[in-house]
């Protein structure tokens, strides 16, 4: 997961054309910021990038301690069964395991 202030999804993308189009690029550079996410599939490099509510909770699952809190945090737009459903599909998803019960 990488923000940014620049247009990085949109400027990689162009940029693996073995000749870029240098209009299509100085355009992008008018675009805000995009917060990329990036994986492989095999061996191929990925990316996208992501709507804010989507970007919003990605951040969440990164940053608090567990699946209930990155819930809570994620914004109410956020739909959540449709990214479990790809994150599957994409092997986003390494596990999912439970907490130890407190003794």
């Amino acid at each position: 997961l990488i923000a940014s202030n620049w247009p990085i999804v949109t400027l990689w993308q162009l940029h693996r054309d073995p000749e870029p189009d240098a209009l299509a690029c100085r355009n992008a550079l008018q675009q805000g910021g995009q917060t990329a996410w990036v994986w492989r599939l095999g061996w191929q490099p990925c990316t996208e990038s992501l709507l804010p509510p989507v970007a919003h909770w990605m951040q969440a699952v990164q940053s608090t301690p567990t699946l209930d809190a990155a819930i809570a945090a994620a914004d109410d737009d956020f739909d959540l069964a449709a990214w479990l459903h790809r994150a599957v599909q994409q092997g986003w998803i390494a596990a999912v395991e439970p907490l130890p019960t407190p003794d």
